[in-house]
C-alpha cells in the first residue's frame, strides 16, 4: 500500500561514505610484492572491484575486494520498508572472507565477471554475474599447456569461440532435426547444424553466428515476452541476468516454455522450432535470399565514435565505422550487444595489452581508434586497424627504449 502511494525512495550505497581510494592507488603503484599490494587492498572501498595482480617471483592472485553489505533481511534486488529497520545493514563481509585466491595449481587466472563463488559461500554478493562462458573458453585455452608464450596469452584475448552454442548445440539439433522444414528453412538448417557441429566461433564472414545470434532473439521473444507482456519484457532484457535465466530454462526445459498466447501447451522443442521459423523469414528479409551469403558482421558492427560525433553532421568528422565485427557477449574476445537492440556492438575492450614481467620490453598492446582525441590528429584513429585485426604494437618500458623509438619527439613535464 505504501508503493501504491508513491512513497519515497531512500538509497543506501557504499560509494556514499567516505573512503581511502586515492591512498590504495599510490599503495598499488609503490607495491613491490603481494603482501605490500594487498596494504593497498585493504584501503580500496567501493565500487567494489575484481583484482588480479602478478609479480616477477611468480607469484600470481586474484581478489574480490571492496565493501560488501551484510543485510538483515532481504538481498537488495527489490525496494524494501526503510523504516521498519528490518532490513538494515549489519555491516560487511570481512576483509579476510572476501572471495581470493592466490598461486592456484593450475597456474593461471582467469575473470571475465564470472560467478567466482560456490553455493556454499556464506554470504550474499549478487544475483548478476556474467554468464560462465567467457571464462570458461579462457580457461580451456590454457589449462594443461606448459610453458605460455606472451603470444599464447594474448591470443586469448581475440578469442571468437562461441561456449555458449556448442552448450546449447545437442537441444537445438534435437529439435531442428525433428521438425517439419520447407526449402528454405531446411537449407537454412543443414547450414546452422553443420556450423554449430565445426567448434562454432562468432567469425564476422560467417553465417552461422548471424543465424544462432538471430534464433536466441526469437527464443528470448517467444519463451519471456507473452507472460511478461512488453513492458516488463523490455526491462528484462536490460536486465543483467536474462541470458543466464533462458540459458538455464532451455537446459532445464521450464514449463515457461508454453506459448500463453495460443490455447494450445507448447513445449521447448516447439519453442525452438517456431523461433527457427521466425529467424529464416526475418534474416531472408534483412540479409538476403542467399543465406550462403550471409555474414554476422553485416549486422554485428562496431564504431568508434566520439562524444561530439552524436551531433548531427559531426559524426562524419569524429566516428570511425562502422565497421564488421567477430565476436559476441560469450564469447573471449567480448563485442556485445543490448538484448534490447541488436547488434551493433556497445560494449568491447577499450585497451588490449599482455606484458611479460619477465622481460617487460616484450609487452605489447592496442588502443581502441588511437591515442589522441583530436580527430586532426595522425594518431586520433591510427590504431583502429590493428585492433580489428587483432594484432599488438610494442610497449616500451626502460627509458633507452623509449628514447630510442621517440627519436627527438620526447614531450618532458616539469613540475
Amino acid at each position: 500500500d505504501v508503493f501504491k502511494q508513491k512513497a519515497p525512495l531512500a538509497l543506501q550505497w557504499t560509494n556514499l561514505q567516505p573512503s581511502t581510494e586515492l591512498e590504495a592507488l599510490i599503495k598499488f603503484d609503490q607495491a613491490a610484492n603481494w603482501e605490500e599490494f594487498q596494504a593497498g587492498l585493504a584501503l580500496f572501498k567501493t565500487p567494489a572491484q575484481n583484482f588480479v595482480f602478478a609479480d616477477r617471483k611468480g607469484t600470481i592472485a586474484y581478489r574480490a575486494n571492496g565493501l560488501i553489505p551484510i543485510r538483515s533481511k532481504g538481498d537488495g534486488l527489490l525496494p524494501v520498508p526503510g523504516w521498519t529497520g528490518e532490513y538494515e545493514w549489519k555491516g560487511f563481509i570481512p576483509y579476510d572472507e572476501l572471495p581470493s585466491v592466490v598461486n592456484p595449481q593450475q597456474g593461471f587466472l582467469v575473470t571475465a565477471n564470472n560467478k567466482v563463488i560456490d553455493d556454499q559461500y556464506p554470504y550474499f554478493i549478487s544475483h548478476e554475474w556474467a554468464p560462465p562462458y567467457r571464462a570458461q573458453a579462457i580457461y580451456d585455452s590454457l589449462v594443461n599447456r606448459r610453458k605460455l608464450t606472451l603470444q599464447d596469452v594474448v591470443s586469448v584475448q581475440n578469442n571468437w569461440n562461441n561456449l555458449q552454442a556448442r552448450k546449447l548445440a545437442p537441444l537445438l539439433q534435437e529439435a531442428l532435426n525433428s521438425g517439419q522444414w520447407g526449402e528454405k528453412e531446411n537449407k537454412v538448417k543443414n547450414m546452422f547444424l553443420q556450423w554449430l557441429q565445426d567448434n562454432p566461433q562468432d567469425q564476422p564472414d560467417q553465417a552461422g553466428p548471424l543465424i544462432y545470434h538471430t534464433l536466441y532473439q526469437y527464443l528470448l521473444i517467444n519463451t519471456f515476452a507473452d507472460e511478461l507482456g512488453d513492458p516488463l519484457y523490455q526491462d528484462f532484457l536490460t536486465h543483467g541476468s536474462s541470458m543466464n535465466t533462458l540459458d538455464r530454462f532451455l537446459l532445464e526445459d521450464s514449463g515457461w516454455f508454453d506459448n500463453m498466447t495460443t490455447s494450445t501447451k507448447e513445449n521447448r522443442t516447439q519453442i525452438i522450432q517456431q523461433s527457427f521459423r521466425d529467424t529464416v523469414h526475418d534474416l531472408y528479409q534483412r540479409a538476403g535470399k542467399k543465406p550462403e551469403s550471409w555474414q554476422w558482421g553485416e549486422v554485428h558492427t562496431i564504431t568508434f565514435d566520439h562524444p561530439l560525433g552524436s551531433q548531427a553532421g559531426l559524426d562524419l568528422i569524429f566516428n570511425k565505422g562502422p565497421f564488421a565485427a567477430g565476436g559476441s557477449a560469450v564469447t573471449p574476445g567480448a563485442a556485445s550487444y543490448p538484448l534490447k537492440t541488436p547488434y551493433e556492438v556497445t560494449s568491447s575492450a577499450p585497451w588490449r595489452f599482455g606484458v611479460d614481467l619477465a622481460n617487460m620490453n616484450q609487452g605489447v598492446d592496442i588502443l581502441f581508434g588511437g591515442s589522441s582525441g583530436h580527430p586532426f590528429s595522425k594518431h586520433y584513429a591510427d590504431q583502429i586497424d590493428k585492433w580489428m585485426h587483432g594484432e599488438y604494437k610494442t610497449m616500451w618500458f626502460s627509458d633507452e627504449d623509449v628514447k630510442r623509438a621517440a627519436g627527438d619527439r620526447v614531450l618532458i613535464l616539469k613540475p
